[in-house]
């Protein structure tokens, strides 16, 4: 089910519709979602396999005259601890430096406290400088790196 979060302006005062489906699966962003993915793992800064779940993970996105511009996808494998941990973020390339992001982000949070949360969590690649600012500007800190290594040969 798909719910009007509200309505906000832009820096340049361009009207956008803020959107929540609590299921990303079957939801109007489910496609702009998988291209940001695939996108994020063409640069380098993603892994090719899927880790979310479609069922605990929701998705609040904001549209521009129609059109998906911008996105937060989020899932809830840790709300018992209370955490609502960030899937993916991702803002279209001709509408970056407009706000868009920040204004998601309080959208994001509003929703994580409705859950109960008491914080948010982000996985975010260390080459991926343009959401290691976003995330510092909404105020994420590191608390640990996550480490990996392949084993496989």
């Amino acid at each position: 089910m798909v719910e009007i979060l509200g309505e906000e302006r832009t820096k340049t005062n361009e009207l956008l519709v803020i959107k929540h489906s609590e299921t990303i699966a079957f939801s109007p962003a489910y496609t702009f979602f998988l291209r940001q993915v695939a996108n994020l793992v063409d640069a380098g800064h993603g892994s090719p396999f899927t880790s979310w779940d479609d069922a605990t993970t929701g998705i609040i996105w904001a549209e521009l005259d129609q059109k998906i511009v911008a996105m937060f996808a989020y899932h809830t494998e840790q709300i018992r601890i209370h955490a609502l941990n960030i899937t993916l973020t991702s803002v279209e390339q001709e509408h970056r430096g407009k706000g868009i992001h920040t204004i998601l982000n309080r959208y994001f949070e509003k929703t994580a406290k409705k859950l109960g949360c008491k914080f948010t969590v982000a996985t975010v690649h260390p080459k991926n400088e343009v959401r290691l600012k976003s995330a510092e500007k909404d105020g994420l800190k590191i608390g640990y790196y996550k480490l990996y290594k392949r084993i496989d040969g």
